[in-house]
């Protein structure tokens, strides 16, 4: 039996790379789109060279296309999104201080800063010293619906798969041992709604649009990885705490409401994972995904038992092992 390797997804990123986010973050007319396309591509050359050299069996991008312009961003996962959906407007609204979704789901939940684990230990989230990374966060413009959502990033998602696959072929590897991740739907509805009537219509076109990513993404052969770390910080946002756990259930979960967005999909092409909430564990939307593990926060994989093997060409994305 052959056990493949892989890893947690979101890999450090490099200064060069650092130092090009910021610059074409903040238009410095000397970072070009051209440049900009170098520096990426240089980028993950290096590390999908690394994660062969060392041994890992299917290998992705370190996540180099969601933009971080700071050595620590525990967000990236997230706001590349705002970038390649359609019908957002920025706002000043702050992500910790979300309105609440909108009427219709079953569970209302709370802004983020009335989280129950935020409320119980505020001191130590808003205590710079604590070593929690949110007390020093900037304000920053966080986006609002206000129109029909729709996918733009074809440009984004096509130069992520066009890196990764020169990148893999460079060190003799297929599309097959390459994957790259995305976001749920579940955790992209988890932003504030001035158009739609209810969190159940939020998600839905959320998982229409993302449709779009993960069918271009596996059309090249490569795995995607569904990022859903909604499916534990929802949970937190259920406040007060419901009083049977086995009843509640919320619209903005990261299982969406119907298997939409994985409609099309060959079943050895696709993972899920919960990875960004406590002692959470990743189920796969639909039986046909062929495997699940658990993970308790995006940066420590930990390997649990899995079902019996499945062809080599599946990967877990997040797990320690496959």
């Amino acid at each position: 039996m052959t056990i493949r390797t892989t890893h947690v997804g979101s890999l450090p990123r490099t200064p060069e790379l650092l130092a090009a986010n910021a610059r074409r973050a903040r238009k410095d007319p000397g970072m070009s789109e051209e440049a900009f396309a170098a520096v990426l591509r240089s980028a993950v050359g290096d590390v999908v060279r690394r994660q062969h050299e060392i041994g890992l069996s299917v290998i992705n991008d370190g996540e180099y296309g969601h933009i971080m312009t700071e050595s620590v961003d525990y967000g990236a996962w997230w706001f590349y999104s705002f970038s390649r959906l359609g019908g957002l407007e920025m706002t000043t609204d702050s992500r910790f201080d979300m309105a609440p979704p909108a009427p219709g789901g079953k569970v209302r939940l709370a802004p983020f800063s009335q989280r129950r684990d935020w409320v119980r230990f505020h001191d130590a989230y808003t205590d710079p010293s604590s070593g929690i990374h949110i007390a020093n966060q900037r304000a920053t413009a966080f986006p609002t619906i206000t129109g029909p959502l729709r996918y733009i990033g074809q440009d984004a998602v096509r130069r992520d798969i066009d890196g990764l696959l020169s990148a893999l072929a460079d060190n003799g590897l297929s599309a097959s041992d390459g994957f790259l991740a995305a976001l749920s739907p579940g955790s992209a509805a988890r932003i504030s709604n001035a158009y739609y009537a209810n969190d159940t219509e939020v998600v839905q076109a959320c998982a229409d649009a993302l449709h779009q990513e993960y069918k271009a993404i596996t059309d090249a052969g490569l795995t995607v990885q569904i990022d859903d770390p909604s499916i534990a910080e929802s949970w937190d946002q259920i406040n007060r705490l419901p009083a049977s756990r086995t009843t509640a259930t919320t619209s903005r979960s990261g299982s969406t409401p119907s298997t939409r967005p994985w409609r099309g999909f060959p079943s050895t092409r696709s993972a899920s994972t919960s990875a960004g909430g406590p002692g959470t564990a990743r189920t796969p939307p639909t039986s046909r995904w062929p495997r699940s593990s658990t993970r308790c926060c995006r940066c420590t994989p930990t390997a649990t038992p899995s079902r019996p093997p499945t062809p080599a060409t599946s990967t877990s994305g997040r797990s320690g092992t496959t």
